[in-house]
């Protein structure tokens, strides 16, 4: 497809209070899916299929970089170089210290920015919201359903 034709569901949209909310609970399901560095090559990948456009995928990946996954509370932990208790010895991690393999780990870790397609659902419902198209709860439950009969009858064929 010449890149000139090229359409996408969600082009721009106007930077409101209703618009931020949207992508800032876009954005925090996202982190609960994946690592906040994968996020711009999902949102690439959105662009290339045909969801979002260039500008609004760069936009949205330059919102996410500057946002980070809430830390969970943790409860307070005794944290000393020589203690040992029951087999499990914990230490203190020196800044700047790292052990090869962890700088190994790091190095050929890449990033996994894919969903389940229950997830890329989710994120379709999410584009459609900041389109402003309103989508019948009815009719995606409707749908839902018969691909669950559909999914049944091919199970209960092949069990024959």
């Amino acid at each position: 497809m010449d890149p000139e034709e090229r359409y996408s569901v969600l082009e721009s949209f106007d930077i409101d209070s209703r618009t931020n909310m949207i992508i800032m609970r876009w954005l925090s399901f996202l982190m609960d899916r994946i690592d906040v560095e994968a996020i711009p090559r999902l949102f690439d990948f959105y662009s290339r299929i045909g969801w979002v456009g260039e500008d609004v995928a760069e936009y949205l990946a330059s919102v996410s970089q500057g946002t980070k996954k809430a830390e969970p509370e943790m409860a307070e932990a005794i944290l000393d170089d020589e203690i040992i208790d029951h087999n499990l010895v914990v230490t203190k991690k020196r800044p700047g210290k790292r052990s090869s393999l962890d700088a190994l780990a790091l190095a050929t870790e890449e990033k996994e920015w894919r969903l389940t397609p229950e997830d890329h659902m989710k994120s379709w419902m999410f584009v459609m919201e900041l389109a402003g198209i309103d989508v019948d709860k009815n009719i995606w439950c409707e749908v839902e359903e018969r691909i669950g009969r559909f999914e049944t009858s091919l199970a209960d064929y092949y069990r024959v």
